[in-house]
């Protein structure tokens, strides 16, 4: 537009003119034009607003120029030298101006131009809600997961349907959850450790009450004998001869042993329950073990009338294991088909290694076998063989042991990494097979 108006300005003798085309232009768009002299004065102006000033001190129209948001005008210059004389054209516009005043020469341009915005801003609003959806929404997820962990509940939120709300249905990771894969990923093993710790607290929890139970129980009775011969024995009222006393004494003293095993028999299948027992592993000669359990066995008046085999595929197997609570798993099981069998029962023990020949499954290591051909166990008892104080009905004599001898058992083969697989028919016999694995 300036531009426009310098073209358009004729100077004469100090007499200054702008076609009226020019100006009808500059009014149509809303300018307003000063001339000034060399002095900084004012000698013409067009639609001139009130606070624009009429003379200007040097450097005062850069003000002007470069502080459109402070005059509230769009302000340009320009400067031509005429003989002596030098003219500066100042040429302004409102700021900010809209409709056709401007850039918007009609409704159309200026209902484009509102269109414009109201779509930038449906885009700013989109943006944001895409954005929450793909990076706020997973952030809210885990934030809630952490809270649940922090309140105890041990699992990943989950949404109406009860599936976790990051995942599909198939099971897979959903697409605005993928950045946050290894937090993910971070979270669910922090939650399945918490988990486990739990589970393990309210396991040994149970397991404590049960053993306080089943000590304060199990000792009641002979602590109730040993209590009654005591009292016997400190009764001023009898005179007892020195046998009696020796009878009294030797009650007492079985008794008293009686509740020391089970106190230990009690204490060790608590550990054992919670993985709490140290194990000393070695490589020991599994055969020479089972050997001496048999040997001991053989050693005791309860079998002095049954036969007892021994046998071994190999001179010698070794295997890491812990020597002493191994064979205490071994003589448990020994001294189960002993003392539940007629005194003419043939008891066989036999070691051997698996798939020596078969390198197909080499999991499978050793397994020792300890057979009988005595009365064997019914269904129920088979089934409830391993449970703690059951004793069966197949006693052939009275029996004074824990009841804890199967259980301790069967939990010392497990810390070893066995297994104990049982097959019986009444009458014809029991056997025990122990498989070790590496």
């Amino acid at each position: 537009m300036i531009e426009t108006i310098v073209t358009n300005t004729q100077l004469s003798q100090n007499k200054i003119r702008i076609k009226e085309q020019a100006l009808k232009e500059a009014a149509k768009k809303g300018y307003w034009i000063q001339i000034l002299n060399s002095e900084g004065n004012e000698i013409y102006n067009f639609n001139r607003p009130l606070d624009i000033p009429r003379h200007y001190a040097p450097g005062e129209i850069v003000y002007y120029t470069n502080s459109k948001n402070k005059t509230g005008y769009y302000v340009s210059t320009y400067f031509k030298k005429e003989g002596k004389e030098t003219f500066t054209w100042v040429c302004g516009i409102k700021f900010p101006v809209l409709g056709k005043y401007l850039f918007l020469k009609s409704k159309a341009q200026l209902y484009l131009f509102i269109s414009i915005v109201i779509a930038s801003f449906v885009l700013v609003i989109f943006t944001a809600w895409l954005f929450g959806k793909r990076l706020g929404s997973p952030l809210l997820h885990m934030i809630n997961w952490i809270q649940n962990l922090a309140n105890g509940s041990y699992f990943e939120p989950f949404n109406k349907q009860g599936n976790a709300i990051s995942k599909k249905k198939n099971g897979q990771l959903k697409k605005n959850f993928y950045v946050y894969d290894e937090v993910l990923n971070a979270l669910q093993q922090l939650t399945i450790k918490l988990k486990k710790n739990q589970e393990y607290q309210q396991k040994l929890e149970k397991t404590r009450e049960e053993w306080m139970t089943g000590v304060s129980h199990d000792l009641k009775t002979p602590l109730s004998s040993i209590i009654g011969y005591a009292d016997l024995l400190a009764s001023p009222k009898y005179q007892w001869s020195n046998e009696e006393k020796v009878e009294f004494a030797q009650i007492i003293k079985e008794k008293a042993s009686y509740m020391e095993d089970l106190v230990q028999d009690f204490n060790l299948t608590f550990r054992l329950k919670n993985e709490a027992l140290p194990l000393n592993k070695e490589s020991t000669d599994i055969v020479e073990i089972v050997r001496r359990s048999v040997i001991d066995a053989a050693n005791l008046p309860q079998t002095q009338n049954q036969d007892i085999y021994f046998s071994s595929s190999h001179p010698t197997l070794y295997r890491d294991i812990d020597p002493v609570w191994f064979k205490r798993a071994i003589d448990n099981l020994i001294m189960n088909s002993v003392l539940h069998n007629s005194e003419d029962t043939v008891i066989e023990v036999e070691v051997n290694k698996n798939n020596l020949n078969n390198i197909d499954n080499p999991l499978e290591d050793f397994y020792i076998i300890i057979r009988d051909n005595g009365k064997g166990m019914d269904e129920l008892t088979k089934e409830r063989l391993f449970d703690r104080y059951y004793r069966g009905t197949n006693t052939s004599q009275p029996y004074t042991g824990t009841g804890l001898g199967m259980v301790i058992a069967k939990q010392l083969v497990q810390a070893h990494n066995g297994t104990i697989f049982t097959k019986s028919t009444l009458n014809k016999g029991t056997e025990f097979k122990i498989t070790l694995f590496k």
